[in-house]
């Protein structure tokens, strides 16, 4: 019997990560540059460095997170996209709410993903019931469909007003849509996002078909290449929202696949801890490029409805909460117009990369000053980087092309303790934002630190929050990967249901809920005859508010129920109640889920090493290290994958599985 594997996989900003796991054999790790012209070029280098020539038609599973969509929303590389709107709602995406880019000052602009010259206006109207008002226009629909057409555009939103109530207009428009583009991608809101707010539900649905021809040709691309090693692999992606989906149940939904790295990290930081017995953590997540920071408590990732990747850019998907910032290893240090030192958010990526890396960096990055302060002394990194690059050299081509820098630091201990600082800072900053500024306390929780740079600075986020825990996984830079290999299948689906709670129409919207649970269920239990679990969420608020509040709720609406549990989260959050006003029912929710049936044997302690050698000049080399063993700072621990450091004062010690406890004293 051949062999088989499992691929869980995450493309980053600098590295593409990679494990291998055969129930018959040791699991593998491979680290790699991400090849961001094509992220399917370093995936696919990846599975040839982790799985021999002869095994590689045995690969069965391949999962991965991507950034493909994010970075075509972000870097504004998306497909040309048209949009067809109700008459008198083309500009909404301009209009968006009342924020400015800028707190301070008169200036900020923002350009919408679709130009003004490509957004359609078509007669026609329904009321906030779904009941028609004014007919649609036939002759300015196809009208619009054949501009969109000579203009060239390669993907087309469709957004009605209240399509939410009654889907049957933006099913006309995309029928006669149809006729004259036939070979264009069209989104409708309704199935992207059937619920109020026109500025969301518009920019959910433009971004969608935005992203939707990127995608679709990289997904495309990916799994011929697959096929071409091996016929019987199944490719997933992951979502934001922690789960991961066959390929062609993501094809119509692409902006699901936000954010998709950070939140595989959630999903392995928390199965982690579960191993451990550690209910709520701050997970803290540094890479190359980012710092993405997240929360779990009792056990579960926390979600939010809503994700701002950049100014006017709300994503009303279920996802994960994850809050990033430009701080990673390969974040540049410079100074800015007034003589202060900053630290990324700009980054040297993978090509060249920093200096260390012997690949033609001329920037000064935070892996750079890690070298210099003697945290990393491992020659080599991952599958095929070795950096040549000496403290000697990095100093001096630090002289040569920043020399602003080496005049304010004139030596390489004080300019690598000052980026240090300031990037630590940076870090604990945005772990205040989900702890202190969302009403917790940091010193309640523990920290796990993941990423291929997250445990050379953990430590000292802890001591700079009061944390006096601080977990590193087994093999911490491949916890995205590993978080791929785990996640459950998952789908989420919207019900609009605008009502008073105590007027609310239970018995159509419970018909409504089992519609959609069967539907779920049908869809993800048929992938692997795994059993699915649904939750309901529903959406909450008092009356003339306009922020909502998610509570968990029975499936079967039950308005006593919902009310209890609206009430009592909100006065958590808040402090407080408005005895006076009613409580609104906005909509519900529906997360399935579905474990996968290989997930459950896979232990990120089994992941072993074969591609890399001991290097000769480490004080601690991971691998080595037994269980139960205790290392005492200051030193650092290095690792094919990623180097802890230990600062004075703390205490490590290694648990089964190989996952690392650090105490981390007063």
């Amino acid at each position: 019997m051949s062999t088989t594997w499992h691929i869980g996989g995450d493309v980053g900003g600098t590295f593409t990560d990679l494990i291998a796991w055969s129930p018959d054999r040791a699991a593998v790790l491979v680290k790699t540059p991400s090849t961001l012209e094509n992220q399917a070029d370093g995936l696919m280098h990846g599975i040839a460095e982790a799985i021999p020539a002869e095994d590689l038609a045995g690969i069965v599973e391949v999962l991965h997170g991507t950034t493909v969509a994010t970075n075509a929303i972000i870097e504004r590389r998306g497909a040309l996209t048209g949009l067809v709107t109700t008459a008198g709602f083309r500009d909404v995406l301009e209009l968006g709410r009342r924020t400015r880019p800028q707190v301070y000052g008169l200036r900020g602009s923002f350009e919408p993903h679709v130009p003004r010259w490509l957004r359609f206006e078509v007669p026609g109207r329904l009321n906030r019931h779904g009941v028609e008002q004014l007919p649609l226009d036939e002759t300015a629909t196809r009208e619009a469909g054949r501009a969109l057409r000579d203009a060239g555009v390669q993907s087309v939103a469709v957004v009605l007003l209240h399509s939410y109530a009654n889907r049957e207009h933006e099913d006309q428009v995309l029928a006669w849509l149809a006729d004259e583009l036939p070979d264009v991608p069209i989104t409708l809101s309704a199935d992207v996002l059937p619920e109020v707010r026109e500025f969301e539900r518009t920019v959910a649905t433009v971004l969608n078909a935005y992203v939707t021809p990127n995608l679709s040709e990289y997904l495309g691309d990916l799994g011929q290449r697959v096929g071409e090693v091996t016929t019987d692999a199944r490719v997933r992606v992951m979502q934001g929202n922690g789960g991961t989906l066959p390929v062609a149940a993501l094809t119509g939904f692409p902006i699901r696949s936000v954010i998709s790295g950070p939140a595989a990290g959630l999903t392995g930081a928390a199965r982690v801890l579960s191993e451990l017995g550690i209910s709520s953590a701050v997970a803290c997540d540094m890479g190359g490029t980012s710092f993405d920071v997240g929360v779990i408590e009792d056990g579960r990732p926390l979600t939010t409805n809503e994700l701002e990747l950049e100014y006017n850019v709300p994503i009303r998907i279920p996802t994960l909460d994850v809050r990033t910032v430009g701080a990673g290893g390969g974040s540049i240090a410079e100074l800015d117009d007034g003589g202060l030192l900053r630290v990324g958010p700009r980054s040297a990526g993978s090509v060249p990369g920093p200096i260390w890396y012997g690949k033609g960096g001329t920037r000064f990055t935070v892996t750079d000053a890690n070298v210099l302060a003697g945290r990393l002394r491992a020659t080599q990194l991952g599958t095929d980087l070795a950096p040549p690059v000496s403290k000697d050299q990095i100093w001096a081509t630090v002289q040569q092309h920043q020399p602003e820098l080496t005049a304010a630091f004139p030596s390489p201990g004080l300019l690598a303790d000052a980026v240090l600082r300031v990037v630590v800072a940076t870090m604990a900053s945005c772990v205040r934002d989900v702890t202190i500024q969302s009403g917790r306390d940091p010193r309640d929780y523990a920290i796990i630190s993941y990423g291929g740079a997250g445990p050379l600075h953990a430590c000292e986020i802890a001591r700079e929050l009061g944390v006096r825990t601080v977990v590193v996984p087994a093999s911490p830079g491949l916890l995205s990967a590993y978080g791929c290999l785990i996640a459950d299948l998952a789908t989420d689906e919207i019900i609009s249901a605008r009502s008073a709670l105590q007027d609310l129409d239970t018995a159509t919207l419970g018909v409504a809920i089992q519609r959609s649970v069967a539907r779920m269920s049908e869809n993800l239990t048929g992938v692997e005859g795994m059993p699915t679990s649904v939750r309901a969420l529903y959406e909450c608020q008092f009356e003339r508010q306009t922020h909502a509040v998610y509570v968990e709720a029975p499936l079967d609406p039950d308005p006593a129920a919902i009310e209890a549990a609206f009430l009592a989260q909100y006065r958590e959050l808040f402090g407080g109640l408005l005895p006076s006003s009613a409580v609104m029912v906005r909509s519900v929710r529906l997360e399935a889920r579905t474990p996968r049936r290989a997930a459950a044997g896979f232990s990120l302690g089994d992941v072993r090493t074969t591609n890399v050698a001991v290097p000769p000049d480490v004080e601690h080399w991971r691998p080595a290290l037994a269980d139960d063993a205790v290392v005492r700072g200051p030193t650092t621990i290095s690792a094919p994958d990623a180097t802890l450091f230990l600062p004075p004062d703390t205490t490590a010690t290694v648990s089964t599985g190989g996952h690392i406890l650090i105490e981390v004293h007063a």
